[in-house]
């Protein structure tokens, strides 16, 4: 369950392929500008699973640059590494200059183009942050655009899916562009609405940029490109949606927002990471206040409950954060009940009810996959451990594990270890 090591294109499997993306007219090749010594170098050395930012900064310090990090013995990086794993994978890597040369022709014939800090297009929000070294684009991304990262659960309700398209569209009829993740869920309601409000919206992928993930959603991503956004990843192309690679996808989403919003999230969602992010970057936190006896919006009510999130019932607070000036819609109508909203001061909608009516959508295992769902329990369980149990070898647990945690019947933990859903 590699991350990152872009020779994962030639191991790739027909489900991969079969996932690539193109827009309507077909992905037109590009042609990246010629890389100088330096991003060659960290082209090279990012596409290494393990090392990230902070490695590459102790790379250029023990060196004086990456470039003359690249052309020093391997064994003079090796203990500057923080792993064994990545040790092994840096000295497994071979010629990572020529790694770098193959990502970007990768790059190109996808129509994808690699930006560099100080190069033209790097996005204002993630200027001197350090995270990431680089990205992929596929489509347009505006570089001072003011935006906001509206995130939540995959599996959320109708009444999260509003409130996600509400705020998406008051902010993006405001100006402010919308980033997400591109999921099923909240995401895929807060890029709608940013599209139905002639507004760009930025997908930031747990996969390359030339690979469909979630499948239902190629044509959600087709037209945000046709309109103006843009898919943004930080993995190479070719890189399959992979479970570990999602949490620094959330980590990149906080990134490249002015202010990030988590509309509806469990207790274990991976909008809960970007939340993190958000606080570690100095990002402004809302959250949307969930009903007590929700389980979908435990993990909203957390953050609020300890202080890490302002609580958002109207757009003022966060219009404000961003320096926004606008006609804001009003959630509640005034002398209407509380299951009203407005999407304008004279356009009562109705609001779906929350709480314990609401029931969560029922998702049917495959039955190839069953023997391995019920080897999982409410304990986190060892990789090792299942193993034993399903009578697979690791690549085809890993590979069921995968295709469970994708249809959300599964999560995979710190430490290697696995978790029903």
């Amino acid at each position: 369950m590699g991350a990152r090591m872009s020779e994962g294109l030639q191991s790739e499997d027909a489900r991969t392929r079969d996932r690539r993306f193109e827009d309507a007219a077909g992905a037109k090749p590009t042609r990246n500008a010629p890389l100088t010594d330096e991003e060659l170098a960290v082209l090279g050395l990012f596409s290494v699973e393990g090392i990230g930012p902070a490695t590459l900064e102790s790379l250029r310090a023990a060196f004086g640059s990456l470039a003359e990090a690249l052309r020093a013995p391997r064994d003079r990086l090796v203990p500057l590494l923080r792993d064994d794993g990545t040790r092994a994978r840096l000295l497994a890597a071979g010629d990572l200059a020529a790694l770098a040369l193959r990502n970007l022709e990768r790059a190109d014939r996808a129509g994808a183009r690699v930006l560099f800090p100080g190069r033209a297009g790097w996005p204002r929000q993630i200027e001197g942050v350090g995270f990431p070294p680089l990205f992929y684009l596929y489509g347009t991304l505006a570089p001072t655009q003011k935006r906001v990262a509206i995130v939540g659960s995959r599996e959320t309700d109708d009444y999260g899916k509003d409130l996600a398209a509400f705020f998406s569209g008051g902010l993006a009829r405001a100006g402010a562009g919308i980033v997400s993740g591109g999921a099923i869920g909240v995401d895929g309601a807060a890029h709608r609405a940013a599209l139905g409000n002639s507004q760009a919206t930025v997908a930031v992928l747990g996969s390359g940029v030339d690979v469909v993930y979630p499948e239902e959603h190629r044509g959600l991503f087709r037209e945000l490109v046709a309109r103006g956004g843009a898919l943004v990843s930080h993995f190479p192309p070719g890189t399959p949606a992979v479970p570990q690679n999602f949490r620094v996808r959330n980590r990149f989403i906080a990134a490249l927002a002015d202010a990030v919003l988590v509309v509806r999230a469990g207790a274990t969602s991976g909008a809960l990471g970007t939340a993190k992010a958000a606080l570690a970057l100095g990002r402004p936190l809302f959250a949307i206040p969930s009903d007590v006896t929700s389980e979908l919006g435990l993990g909203t009510n957390l953050l609020l409950e300890q202080g890490s999130a302002r609580a958002l019932t109207r757009f003022e607070p966060l219009g404000e954060a961003l320096g926004l000036k606008a006609d804001w819609p009003v959630l509640l109508a005034p002398a209407a009940s509380p299951a009203t909203r407005v999407r304008s001061r004279s356009k009562p909608v109705p609001l779906p009810p929350a709480g314990p009516q609401t029931r969560r959508r029922e998702i049917e295992v495959p039955q190839e996959l069953r023997p391995i769902y019920e080897a999982l329990g409410d304990l986190p369980t060892q990789f090792d451990e299942l193993v034993a149990k399903c009578g697979l070898d690791a690549a085809g647990l890993a590979n069921a594990l995968l295709r469970l945690e994708l249809l959300g019947l599964c999560e995979e933990r710190v430490g290697k270890v696995f978790v029903r859903r």
